[in-house]
């Protein structure tokens, strides 16, 4: 009696043991996918993710601030520098919560604050900001905001 209750657990740690292994399987090819996913979208560049690198802001008065939070995660196994933030023109700031430069490790986040001076724009406008990620190449991160200024004169 006592030899059948041995077998019996035996069979049973087996059976748990092969469905344990089955499950982990399935967690890697979700894994997979998610990254396949994430890197057809667009979303992943140098090992990093954004949630959304182009931000429509929608409608704000001429002379407000148009104002967007992006935040950037080292999906990577190795730590990521990230340099400075390089604007296009003297109406756009973009400010990272972090002293520069900032070693990024991995899943850890960064927060890029971009703010558009809009006094004297009017219409559909879009800027750009370049993250820059390495010292000596030419690697970046670009994420845009965009919106539509409308005259406050009303």
């Amino acid at each position: 009696m006592k030899k059948s209750g041995i077998a019996s657990n035996a069979t049973k740690r087996r059976k748990v043991s092969r469905i344990l292994s089955i499950l982990q399987a399935v967690l890697l090819c979700l894994t997979a996918f998610a990254a396949v996913s994430l890197l057809l979208l667009g979303r992943v560049n140098n090992s990093l993710y954004c949630s959304e690198t182009n931000a429509d802001c929608g409608m704000v008065k001429s002379g407000r601030p148009l104002i967007h939070q992006f935040v950037i995660t080292n999906i990577s196994i190795h730590n990521i520098t990230v340099y400075n933030s390089i604007t296009g023109c003297g109406c756009t700031t973009a400010a990272i919560s972090h002293r520069l430069p900032y070693l990024l490790q991995p899943l850890h986040s960064v927060s890029v604050n971009v703010s558009v001076d809009t006094t004297g724009m009017i219409g559909k406008i879009s800027k750009d900001v370049a993250i820059k990620l390495s010292k000596d190449d030419m690697k970046y991160m670009l994420l845009t905001v965009t919106g539509n200024v409308q005259s406050n004169t009303r």
